[in-house]
């Protein structure tokens, strides 16, 4: 397909999973492939009120909802984040996109559980690419030692936290 075809059909797809009110997952994804179709198409503004429209639309959960659509509503928003992250790097943008990382990793757990190793890798790593144009050399180790502490967790293997994602569901 080309580009305004493409174009086209994702925008029919998100009118219909919003028309038919699916489940919140179904429209973010097809919101999430509309964006970065449009921003292949050089429509960045349109793709960027996408993504933004991705984070505002994911229901709020109250703190103390454990339930699993809860853990899943949390995790989608800090992963809606990263991704408008990454958009505001590609186009220049290391300062918003240090800000939006640094948001979503706000939003993770102190105690980080199975369910949280990758938004917060995926936050962290956004974090250290959006530091390293700032040239700021405190704020860059900082988000390096983030990163490198999530990365190593993941490496140790998942036992601690799937004991304490256990704990979270017991």
């Amino acid at each position: 397909l080309d580009g305004a075809e493409r174009l086209r059909l994702l925008r029919e797809a998100l009118a219909h999973r919003e028309q038919v009110r699916q489940h919140w997952r179904d429209r973010a994804i097809a919101s999430r492939l509309l964006a970065q179709a449009l921003d292949r198409e050089q429509q960045a503004s349109g793709a960027e009120a996408l993504l933004r429209q991705n984070i505002e639309t994911v229901p709020m959960v109250p703190e103390g909802d454990r339930t699993r659509e809860g853990l899943a509503l949390r995790t989608h928003r800090v992963q809606a984040q990263i991704d408008l992250a990454w958009f505001q790097l590609a186009h220049g943008r290391p300062a918003e996109a240090s800000q939006t990382a640094s948001q979503a990793l706000a939003r993770v757990p102190q105690r980080i559980t199975l369910s949280w190793d990758h938004p917060h890798r995926m936050a962290s790593e956004a974090l250290v690419w959006a530091q390293l144009p700032a040239g700021d050399a405190a704020a860059l180790r900082a988000a390096w030692q983030g990163y490198e502490d999530s990365r190593q967790r993941m490496a140790r293997g998942t036992r601690t936290s799937l004991l304490h994602e256990v704990d979270r569901l017991l």
